[in-house]
């Protein structure tokens, strides 16, 4: 069986699938701050009324912002400095984690608590240059990577403390949140980009049947739940998911171009989407319950694609 007719297939009965769940079980809501250009608003994160992300003003400079419902709180690092400013990746407990980029085009991860900022600078494995990205926060640890000589390592960072994270047979590690010491992110290998949970010493992987080709992604964790995106197979555009048990459920913004989810806690997510016209907008969704109704089940079109990739491996 040729790979090729495998994964029409495999598209095929997924798509189908997925088409008689109703994204619009979903209850949606659009976010975009009032001073956001045409970069538009990406939020990445929520801890209670508390949704924290990052939005382009008309000017293209990106500033991180706070969110409680009402009220827009712009938040620039001192040390920030036009165009890439600031972002804002995580939150907990009111600390907020993330990054800015200084006048010398150096990328230093920050935690912020409302009064002081704590700069997070990885030091060098070798003669560096480094570049820090904070990017997810539960209590006192934060998770992140770093890149030094074009490659990037994740890292755990607690008590001022870096801990190195490198899952093989990763060429590049990209942790996006913790919750619980449970860590969710991406790694890039020979073959592409995949989704991963690390609980403890076991990795998970996690492979949308998809994006099993052009790539998934995880970006946030909440308890068992897991959320991010993959590049589907059948039409190139980000698709967005929530994974739990074993199950993917779409998460597609009605009428979007691309759907991107960032954050989960509770029964809540965030993340953005892209318009017709091409403009980026944030948006919150609520999950109907139970979540695993609107799913897809992975496991049996995973094996599928595997089979076929080892029938068709050159000797």
């Amino acid at each position: 069986m040729h790979i090729r007719f495998c994964l029409v297939l495999l598209a095929a009965v997924l798509s189908a699938s997925a088409g008689e769940f109703a994204a619009a079980a979903f209850v949606y809501s659009t976010i975009d701050n009032p001073l956001a250009g045409a970069g538009g608003t990406v939020p990445y994160d929520l801890d209670g009324n508390r949704i924290v992300g990052t939005y382009f003003d008309k000017a293209g400079t990106s500033h991180a912002f706070v969110y409680d419902g009402v009220t827009w709180t712009p938040l620039d690092h001192p040390n920030a400095a036009a165009p890439r400013g600031t972002a804002a990746y995580g939150v907990s407990d009111g600390v907020l984690c993330g990054s800015f980029v200084d006048s010398t085009g150096r990328t230093f991860g920050y935690t912020y608590d409302g009064t002081t900022w704590t700069t997070l600078a990885h030091p060098p494995l070798a003669t560096g240059p480094v570049d820090t990205f904070a990017r997810g926060i539960d209590g006192d640890t934060v998770v992140g990577y770093f890149i030094e000589s074009q490659v990037a390592r994740g890292f755990v960072y607690r008590n001022g403390t870096f801990t190195d994270l490198i899952i093989p047979p990763a060429v590049g590690t990209f942790p996006n949140d913790v919750n619980a010491g449970r860590i969710v992110g991406t790694i890039e290998d020979v073959l592409g980009s995949h989704a991963f949970l690390k609980d403890g010493a076991l990795v998970i992987p996690i492979d949308h049947p998809l994006g099993a080709i052009l790539g998934t992604f995880g970006n946030g964790i909440d308890g068992e739940r897991v959320v991010g995106n993959y590049l589907d197979l059948l039409d190139g555009a980000s698709h967005g998911f929530l994974y739990e048990d074993g199950t993917f459920t779409p998460i597609d913004y009605p009428g979007a171009t691309d759907t991107i989810v960032n954050g989960i806690n509770g029964d809540r997510v965030v993340g953005s989407y892209v318009d017709a016209a091409g403009v980026t907008h944030g948006f919150l969704a609520t999950v109907p319950e139970p979540a695993a109704g609107a799913a897809m089940v992975a496991s049996a079109g995973l094996l599928t694609l595997r089979r076929a990739r080892r029938t068709t491996r050159p000797e």
